[in-house]
């Protein structure tokens, strides 16, 4: 019998999970990812991680989730599992694939598919002094039309890394399956670098669509259009049915939305960072 003697527990609203760890380097390693997400209570899901001599377990109850011989698969393989279960646990709010970032209680939402830059966007915007709410989701409460923070740590990919080289030694890099070969990636918890991270909800003022093709700077948009860019980025489009539209007009409706097209992540900020001063 292993002794699990390192424990935690993360959450959102609705559900707390732990993970329980026979190594403190795994539970510090993993810890960095979801540091801010950190919570307290009773948790209603437990995952085990078992470091070994021959190789490394991870399991919920008797059920073996995932098995492998590299330590550096063990933290995105839970990562990803404890990321489904919290934004499962959100799914009746409208959860959007989006960054998201505020500054003077300004919040930002970043909509864009995988691999369109979000996470090197926000990164940016951090660089400027913008609070950190997520590089991932943006997951909304239509009543208030605010946007719940999900700040576990920004994720890089290889190209997004050599972006921002001096933060990689900050970082925890770790392999992971990149669509049938493994590959880098990065997790920087934004504290260790000293960017602000939010822990309150912010009002949504600004969705930007951030783009890499066509002539750069940044544009208003039309109300159509950007609901139905918005609604492209709707992770849980089939759960509102025929309310998709009335939930994507009622977000575009109450805020400024823009394309936005620049040459590198750092000029995107800028725009972003002069648009919010100027406005």
């Amino acid at each position: 019998m292993v002794d699990l003697l390192w424990r935690k527990v993360y959450g959102v609203p609705g559900l707390r999970l732990e993970v329980r760890t026979n190594s403190r380097n795994f539970s510090r390693d993993f810890g960095r990812v979801y540091r801010h997400l950190e919570a307290e209570g009773d948790a209603q899901v437990v995952y085990s991680v078992v470091v070994g001599r021959e190789g490394y377990v991870l399991s919920m109850g008797e059920e073996v989730l995932y098995e492998t011989g590299e330590y550096e698969e063990l933290v995105p393989a839970l990562e990803r599992l404890a990321e489904a279960r919290m934004v499962r646990a959100l799914w009746d709010r409208p959860v959007f694939h989006a960054g998201v970032v505020a500054k003077d209680d300004i919040g930002v939402i970043l909509p864009a598919e995988p691999g369109g830059g979000k996470t090197s966007l926000v990164t940016a915007l951090l660089e400027l002094g913008f609070e950190y709410l997520s590089d991932e989701f943006a997951i909304l409460d239509l009543e208030s039309m605010t946007v719940l923070p999900f700040p576990k740590a920004l994720c890089f990919k290889e190209e997004g890394m050599e972006l921002f080289p001096h933060l990689k030694s900050r970082s925890l890099r770790v392999e992971w399956d990149m669509g049938g070969r493994m590959g880098r990636i990065w997790y920087l918890d934004p504290s260790d670098s000293g960017f602000k991270v939010s822990g309150k909800v912010r009002r949504v003022d600004y969705v930007v669509f951030p783009e890499r093709d066509g002539t750069e700077g940044a544009e208003v948009i039309s109300k159509a259009k950007a609901a139905l860019k918005l609604a492209e980025n709707l992770l849980n489009f089939e759960s509102f049915g025929r309310d998709v539209l009335d939930v994507v007009l009622k977000v575009v409706n109450r805020a400024e939305c823009l394309r936005l097209r620049t040459g590198s992540p750092q000029d995107g900020a800028q725009v972003i960072n002069d648009l919010l001063e100027g406005g």
